[in-house]
């Protein structure tokens, strides 16, 4: 059953990533209790790179989902800014929920122009999932 749910969850967060054209992409279990929440990671899709910097990536995500739970709110988060107009990356995290019940989260990288470029990309990834999930 587990590895049915891992399997699940590494295949919707695939296609979403594909959706929104995503730098890297995590789905984490959300465990919550009372006002407080733990996420554990489900899967952690990044193509290349050397295994300490696909660490680090995965725990920074890790820890932005973690804040963002404390709303258990969709948010566009800047995770890199870089300079001279190229893109920034912002981490697009969105909830699902059942029954009223948040019960995993996908995290996506993606590079948009500013805050209001992530906020559409965040929408289009919340229309993706709704849609899959359907």
């Amino acid at each position: 059953m587990v590895k049915s749910i891992t399997r699940f969850s590494i295949d919707l967060e695939r296609k979403v990533a594909v959706s929104v054209q995503a730098l890297e992409a995590a789905a984490f279990y959300v465990c919550q209790s009372g006002d407080d929440a733990q996420v554990h990671t489900l899967g952690h899709i990044r193509s290349g790179g050397k295994e300490d910097l696909k660490d680090a990536a995965h725990a920074i995500l890790k820890k932005v989902v973690l804040s963002c739970t404390k709303s258990m709110q969709d948010r566009a988060v800047l995770v890199v800014e870089t300079h001279e107009g190229a893109p920034i990356k912002f981490c697009l995290v969105n909830f699902i929920a059942a029954s009223g019940v948040t019960y995993a989260a996908s995290a996506l990288v993606a590079r948009c122009t500013d805050q209001a470029a992530a906020d559409e990309q965040l929408r289009q990834v919340r229309l993706k999932l709704d849609e899959e999930l359907r």
